[in-house]
Protein backbone atom coordinates (compact mmCIF):
# COMPACT_ATOMS: atom_id res chain seq x y z
CA UNK A 1 0.00 0.00 0.00
CA UNK A 2 1.29 3.41 -1.16
CA UNK A 3 1.87 6.00 1.85
CA UNK A 4 2.62 9.24 0.92
CA UNK A 5 5.64 10.21 2.91
CA UNK A 6 6.86 13.71 4.77
CA UNK A 7 10.74 13.90 3.46
CA UNK A 8 10.33 17.52 2.73
CA UNK A 9 8.70 18.88 6.15
CA UNK A 10 12.35 18.91 8.08
CA UNK A 11 12.06 22.23 7.73
CA UNK A 12 8.44 23.06 9.74
CA UNK A 13 8.33 22.58 13.49
CA UNK A 14 5.46 19.65 14.65
CA UNK A 15 2.94 22.07 16.39
CA UNK A 16 0.77 19.89 18.61
CA UNK A 17 -3.57 20.95 18.92
CA UNK A 18 -3.10 23.73 21.11
CA UNK A 19 -0.84 25.65 19.34
CA UNK A 20 -2.74 25.17 15.95
CA UNK A 21 -5.42 26.51 17.92
CA UNK A 22 -3.54 29.65 19.38
CA UNK A 23 -2.52 29.88 15.75
CA UNK A 24 -6.29 30.93 14.62
CA UNK A 25 -5.60 33.47 17.52
CA UNK A 26 -2.65 35.16 16.38
CA UNK A 27 -2.90 37.83 13.65
CA UNK A 28 -0.33 39.27 13.78
CA UNK A 29 2.28 35.83 12.91
CA UNK A 30 4.18 35.38 16.06
CA UNK A 31 3.80 31.91 16.78
CA UNK A 32 5.57 30.97 13.49
CA UNK A 33 8.26 28.48 14.06
CA UNK A 34 10.90 26.97 11.65
CA UNK A 35 13.53 24.52 11.56
CA UNK A 36 16.27 26.42 10.24
CA UNK A 37 19.56 24.20 9.37
CA UNK A 38 22.94 25.74 10.73
CA UNK A 39 23.82 26.52 7.13
CA UNK A 40 23.19 26.73 3.33
CA UNK A 41 24.57 24.03 2.64
CA UNK A 42 23.28 21.63 5.08
CA UNK A 43 20.02 22.77 4.05
CA UNK A 44 20.70 21.74 0.55
CA UNK A 45 22.31 18.23 1.47
CA UNK A 46 18.96 17.81 3.83
CA UNK A 47 16.27 18.69 0.59
CA UNK A 48 18.60 16.81 -1.74
CA UNK A 49 18.36 13.46 0.37
CA UNK A 50 14.85 14.01 1.03
CA UNK A 51 14.11 14.52 -2.78
CA UNK A 52 15.99 11.22 -3.54
CA UNK A 53 14.41 8.97 -0.91
CA UNK A 54 10.79 9.97 -2.28
CA UNK A 55 12.21 9.10 -5.74
CA UNK A 56 13.20 5.61 -4.54
CA UNK A 57 9.75 5.17 -2.66
CA UNK A 58 7.91 6.82 -6.10
CA UNK A 59 10.01 3.57 -8.01
CA UNK A 60 9.19 1.08 -5.41
CA UNK A 61 6.09 2.08 -5.08
CA UNK A 62 5.41 1.87 -9.29
CA UNK A 63 7.73 -1.58 -8.98
CA UNK A 64 4.89 -3.11 -6.53
CA UNK A 65 1.97 -2.19 -8.81
CA UNK A 66 3.93 -3.51 -11.71
CA UNK A 67 4.99 -6.94 -10.40
CA UNK A 68 0.85 -7.40 -9.10
CA UNK A 69 -0.47 -6.12 -12.57
CA UNK A 70 2.14 -8.92 -14.26
CA UNK A 71 0.75 -11.52 -11.53
CA UNK A 72 -2.98 -10.88 -11.68
CA UNK A 73 -2.47 -11.50 -15.84
CA UNK A 74 -0.66 -14.60 -15.35
CA UNK A 75 -3.19 -15.72 -13.06
CA UNK A 76 -6.15 -14.98 -14.96
CA UNK A 77 -4.35 -16.68 -18.15
CA UNK A 78 -3.99 -19.74 -16.04
CA UNK A 79 -7.41 -19.61 -15.00
CA UNK A 80 -8.53 -19.76 -18.57
CA UNK A 81 -6.45 -22.22 -19.53
CA UNK A 82 -7.80 -24.33 -16.99
CA UNK A 83 -11.02 -23.17 -17.45
CA UNK A 84 -10.68 -25.08 -21.19
CA UNK A 85 -10.39 -28.48 -20.29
Amino acid sequence: MYCPSNYATFLFANIGFMNGLARVLDIGDTLSMYNYPPSGEAADYKAMKADWLQVGDDLRFAMEMYANEQNWQKNKRQTAKANKC
